[in-house]
C-alpha cells in the first residue's frame, strides 16, 4: 500500500487532490522494484476511480471528471497507458455532466463541455472519430442558439457565436460551411464594428477558400479585407482615433503579413508604431499612468523591430519604455525593455550601448526577483565588453555576486543541478579576474561533485536514462580530476553498466579522460574535442563543455 493512503486524510478539495496524486508519484517512482512499483500504482489507480465514484455519485459529475483528468495529467509523464484509462474514465463523467447540462436547457455550458470531451479525444487519446463526433455535437448546440440570439440576444454574442462555429467546422474540414459561417460573422461584425472579429473571420475564409479554390481566390479575400480595413482607417484617421488606428493598422500589416507583401507590412507596421508614440506622448499630457505610457512605447518598439532600418527607433522606444516602467516601479517590465533594447544595440554594432542596457537589465530583473535572468543579462553585459575591448573588472565582480547569491538559493531550494551549472559558469570568471587559486579551483570542484553527488543519490526521480548517464560522467570527471579513485571507479562501472541505454558516448569520453589526465590533457585537448564534438558542442551538455574549458585554462597549476 501507498504510505501517503495510510494517512486519514479527506482530500476535499481539487488542489489537495492534485497534491496527493503528485506525492503518490513520487513514491511510486522511488519504489525499489519493479512488483513494488506496480502494487502502488494498481493503489493509486484504485483510489483516483474510487473517489472521482464517490463524488460522481453525489451527482457532482463535473468535479470528478476534472480531478481524474488533473490526475492523468501528471500520471502521463510517467506511465502513459494507465493515464489513458484515466482520461477515459473522465470522459465518461463529462458525457454524465453534459446530458445533465442539455436536460437543463444550459445550451452554451453543454458545447463548452461537447468540446473539451473533443479536446481529450484529439489531445490525449488520438481518437479522431470521437472527436469530431464531439465536435459535431457543439455544432449542433451552437447552431440552436444562434437561432435564439437572432431573436433575443445581442449581435456581439451572435457575433461570437458564428465565429465559434467557422472554427469547429475548420477542424472537420467542412470548409463550405465554414465560409458560410465566417462570413456571417463579417456581416454582424460589421454592424457593430468588432474588428477583431471581422479580421479573424476574413483570415479563416482565406484558409477555407485556398482549399476549395487555391491561392489565388484566398488573396483575393485577403485583398478585400485590406481593403475594408484601410476605408475604416482612414475614417478614424480623419477623426484622430489613436486607439482605433494602433488596432486598425496592426490587422493591415497581419493581412499583408499572410499575402507576403513585406513592403506594405513593413509601412503599416510603421504606422502603428506613430500611433503608438502619439498615444504616449498624449498621455503623458493627459497624466494618464507611467505603465500605460510604457506600454504604448513598447508597442512602437515592437513594430518598429518587425521593420528594416528602424532599428535605432526600435532601441530607442524599448529604452523609454524601461524608464516608464521603472517609474511604474515595473521592475520586471523595465528589465524586459532595457534587454530588448541592448539586443538592438547589440545589433547595430553599438556595443558600449549594448552592455550598459544589458547591466540595466541584468539589475532590473534581480530587483524584480529572476534571478536566472538577472545573471544571462550579465553575462550578456560581459560579452559585449569583450567584443568592444572595454575594461569591466566592477562588471565581472558584480556577476560573481549574483552568480554566489543564486548558488546559495539553488542549494536551499536542493535545485543541485542549476547550483552546479553556476558554480561552473562562476569559475570561468573567477579565472578571468586572477582569483582562482589551486586552492579555490579544489574547494569549488569539491562542492560541484557534491551537488552532482546529491542528485545521484536521488537517480530514482530521473526518468530519462541520457540525463542519468550525462550526471555519472560529470562525476566521473570531477573525482578523477579530485584524486577520488574509489568513487570515480564505482561510477565508472555504473556508467558502463548502462553504455545500451545511452544515446550519447559517456563511457568513451570518460575513459579518454581519465587516460589524459592530467599528464597529456593539454596537448591532447583538440583531439578530445574532435572525437566529442557532439557532446562538446551541444548545449544540453554545456556543463561538461565548461568543465573541460576551465580545465584547459588552469593547467598551468
Amino acid at each position: 500500500m501507498l504510505n501517503i493512503m495510510k494517512e486519514e486524510h479527506q482530500y476535499n478539495n481539487q488542489d489537495e487532490f492534485i497534491t496527493y496524486t503528485k506525492l503518490a508519484l513520487d513514491e511510486i517512482q522511488q519504489s525499489e522494484s519493479k512488483s513494488e512499483r506496480d502494487i502502488k500504482l494498481y493503489d493509486l489507480m484504485a483510489y483516483l476511480i474510487s473517489s472521482s465514484n464517490d463524488i460522481a455519485q453525489d451527482g457532482d459529475y463535473y468535479e470528478a471528471a476534472g480531478r481524474l483528468y488533473s490526475a492523468a495529467y501528471y500520471l502521463e509523464e510517467f506511465y502513459v497507458k494507465n493515464a489513458r484509462k484515466i482520461y477515459i474514465k473522465s470522459i465518461k463523467f463529462y458525457d454524465n455532466y453534459f446530458h445533465q447540462v442539455v436536460i437543463k436547457g444550459g445550451v452554451k455550458e453543454a458545447a463548452n463541455v461537447a468540446l473539451k470531451i473533443a479536446n481529450i479525444y484529439r489531445n490525449k487519446l488520438k481518437d479522431r472519430k470521437n472527436e469530431e463526433n464531439y465536435i459535431r455535437k457543439a455544432i449542433g448546440l451552437i447552431s440552436n442558439q444562434i437561432i435564439i440570439l437572432q431573436n433575443v440576444g445581442s449581435p456581439r454574442d451572435l457575433c461570437g457565436r458564428y465565429l465559434t462555429l467557422s472554427i469547429l467546422f475548420t477542424q472537420l474540414k467542412d470548409w463550405s460551411n465554414v465560409v458560410i459561417s465566417a462570413q456571417s460573422a463579417i456581416e454582424v461584425g460589421k454592424l457593430i464594428s468588432d474588428y477583431s472579429i471581422i479580421s479573424n473571420a476574413y483570415h479563416t475564409i482565406a484558409d477555407a477558400y485556398e482549399k476549395l479554390h487555391g491561392v489565388s481566390k484566398s488573396h483575393e479575400i485577403l485583398l478585400e479585407a485590406i481593403s475594408y480595413f484601410i476605408d475604416v482607417a482612414e475614417f478614424h484617421e480623419v477623426q484622430s482615433q489613436n486607439l482605433h488606428l494602433s488596432q486598425l493598422y496592426q490587422i493591415i500589416k497581419t493581412l499583408y503579413k499572410k499575402l507576403n507583401d513585406f513592403p506594405h507590412f513593413q509601412q503599416y507596421s510603421r504606422k502603428e508604431a506613430g500611433v503608438y508614440i502619439n498615444l504616449a506622448k498624449s498621455g503623458i499630457k493627459g497624466n494618464i499612468s507611467k505603465n500605460q505610457i510604457g506600454s504604448y512605447y513598447r508597442g512602437a518598439g515592437l513594430c518598429y523591430r518587425e521593420t528594416l532600418n528602424n532599428y535605432l527607433d526600435s532601441a530607442s522606444c524599448f529604452f523609454i519604455a524601461g524608464n516608464y516602467y521603472h517609474k511604474a516601479k515595473k521592475n520586471l517590465s523595465a528589465a524586459t525593455n532595457y534587454e530588448d533594447a541592448a539586443r538592438m544595440f547589440e545589433y547595430l554594432k553599438n556595443y558600449r550601448k549594448a552592455q550598459e542596457l544589458f547591466q540595466k537589465a541584468g539589475k532590473f530583473y534581480y530587483k524584480a526577483g529572476n534571478s536566472k535572468s538577472s545573471i544571462i543579462n550579465y553575462i550578456a553585459a560581459y560579452q559585449m565588453c569583450e567584443i568592444g575591448k572595454f575594461k569591466c573588472n566592477d562588471l565581472l565582480h558584480l556577476l560573481l555576486k549574483v552568480l554566489e547569491m543564486q548558488i546559495e538559493v539553488d542549494k536551499s531550494d536542493q535545485n543541485y543541478f542549476s547550483a552546479a551549472s553556476l558554480s561552473l559558469e562562476k569559475l570561468n570568471y573567477m579565472h578571468k579576474l586572477n582569483l582562482l587559486s589551486k586552492k579555490e579551483l579544489d574547494d569549488n570542484f569539491r562542492e560541484i561533485l557534491s551537488f552532482y553527488l546529491q542528485i545521484f543519490h536521488n537517480f530514482d526521480k530521473i526518468a530519462a536514462f541520457n540525463m542519468k548517464g550525462y550526471i555519472l560522467v560529470l562525476i566521473c570527471v570531477l573525482s578523477h580530476v579530485l584524486d577520488q579513485k574509489e568513487l570515480r571507479d564505482e561510477v565508472k562501472a555504473k556508467l558502463v553498466g548502462m553504455t545500451d541505454q545511452i544515446e550519447f558516448k559517456f563511457v568513451d569520453f570518460a575513459s579518454l579522460f581519465i587516460q589524459i589526465y592530467p599528464n597529456s590533457f593539454k596537448s591532447n585537448l583538440i583531439l578530445m574535442q574532435s572525437k566529442f564534438s557532439t557532446i562538446l558542442t551541444d548545449d544540453d551538455f554545456s556543463e561538461l563543455r565548461a568543465l573541460v574549458e576551465i580545465l584547459s585554462k588552469v593547467q598551468s597549476f
